[in-house]
């Protein structure tokens, strides 16, 4: 549905790309090699987002780096709608109502990194979290946003170590 409603490819994945996870900041060259597009192409449409005020800049050396403008009106509207397009609502609802125990959620792999993918990475923290409980509500989500997830379940308290300082957003 979002390609129908945003008929510009490129400005679809920088929106997936600062939207998802708020704490993207990136420059031209870096998109360009990461979503494959031409930087004229990258150029023009963050152009278009930053005149809107969706992305704000700044420089560092000889680098303009853009980031999500997360005070915008439209900001977690926009954000709540990319999620709903790859099912994170979905995902979230689905595992926090079937799965005992379950206590967070996190993206991590492409989609915490702003890239839109046909496998969602999910780590899943909670204490005792049954495998085969949560493999059977997963193939049923799987299903339903028609994407391959993995997923790794931690306690509580093995979190930090593993994923202390890696790109991920909680769902």
């Amino acid at each position: 549905m979002l390609q129908e409603l945003i008929t510009s490819k490129t400005r679809i994945q920088l929106l997936f790309m600062f939207f998802l996870n708020k704490e993207n900041i990136t420059y031209l060259r870096e998109l360009a090699h990461v979503l494959n597009e031409s930087t004229n192409s990258i150029r023009q449409e963050l152009t278009k987002l930053e005149d809107l005020q969706l992305l704000v800049s700044f420089k560092l050396g000889n680098k303009k780096f853009y980031r999500a403008n997360v005070t915008h009106t439209f900001f977690p509207d926009i954000r709540n709608m990319l999620l709903k397009e790859i099912g994170f609502d979905s995902i979230k609802s689905l595992l926090y109502r079937d799965v005992l125990g379950l206590s967070e959620i996190f993206v991590i792999g492409s989609y915490a990194q702003g890239i839109n993918s046909n496998i969602i990475d999910l780590v899943l923290i909670g204490q005792q979290l049954d495998n085969n409980q949560i493999s059977n509500v997963i193939r049923e989500i799987e299903l339903k946003v028609k994407k391959k997830i993995r997923f790794l379940i931690l306690r509580n308290n093995e979190f930090n170590k593993f994923f202390g300082h890696s790109k991920m957003f909680k769902i």
